[in-house]
């Protein structure tokens, strides 16, 4: 029954339970497009990193930041100048602790992105290690490994912190990125070499820069040092062969 004057009522009932329905079946079926829709973001642009291991007291990354043609053979890609580079700078001596942090601070605030890591081997392993620093020659004979060929001072041991370095490149570069890694490490590159290959260190590096140090380190035998050479030659092919550039 209906009261007088109400007649059109049940069909504006009718018309907008049918609109409620609608605009229902439409919410609904955007929420479920956007819930099942894969995530998106923006693409990152490409970096260019210089990852320098065993900085010393920074005078190569002044030569570098002021476009030295002593530096100019260092990789660049075609889109980036040296100045547009992240410099990611680890060394073992704490003889070189204050002029790495004068030197970040400098060119943090010319806003070029500088990050240390002072006090820190390099290794295969990340924990706790010795370095032994050389008193003479201005800590230049300091390293991690007993010996550090003829002429070397008397050295003092001191436990610093080791980082796994194929680790943690793998954490904090990507692909696209343009990755040079410059080494200067005293002997332990025999160690860190290898496992860049064994990681599989190709996928982000497109450049590899070493400084061998051929002496013979901690007294090995000479079936040692050939092992040594044989395993670190082994490396570097496997690295080159999977598109690493020396």
């Amino acid at each position: 029954m209906f009261f007088a004057g109400h007649s059109r009522t049940p069909l504006v009932n009718l018309l907008a339970f049918v609109s409620i329905g609608l605009l229902f079946i439409i919410l609904n079926s955007k929420s479920r497009s956007s819930l099942f829709a894969p995530l998106t973001t923006a693409p990152s642009k490409p970096r260019y990193i210089i990852v320098n291991l065993g900085i010393g007291n920074g005078e190569a990354l002044e030569m570098f930041l002021k476009n030295s043609e002593t530096m100019s053979d260092l990789p660049k890609p075609k889109w980036a100048e040296y100045h547009d580079a992240e410099l990611f700078l680890f060394e073992a001596n704490p003889y070189y602790n204050s002029d790495l942090v004068e030197l970040k601070q400098k060119y943090s605030l010319q806003g070029i992105k500088v990050e240390i890591f002072p006090s820190t081997l390099v290794g295969v392993k990340n924990g706790l290690g010795t370095f032994m620093l050389d008193s003479e020659k201005d800590y230049h004979g300091s390293s991690s490994t007993e010996d550090n060929g003829p002429g070397m001072g008397p050295r003092k041991m001191t436990d610093l912190t080791v980082i796994n370095f194929s680790q943690w490149l793998l954490m904090n570069v990507l692909p696209q990125d343009f990755v040079v890694v410059k080494m200067s490490i005293k002997g332990a590159e025999y160690d860190v070499v290898p496992h860049m290959a064994e990681m599989g260190l190709w996928a982000v590096v497109d450049h590899l820069l070493v400084d061998w140090h051929s002496f013979d380190i901690g007294g090995a035998t000479p079936e040692e040092i050939q092992y040594r050479d044989d395993r670190a030659a082994a490396a570097l092919a496997k690295l080159e062969a999977e598109g690493v550039k020396m």
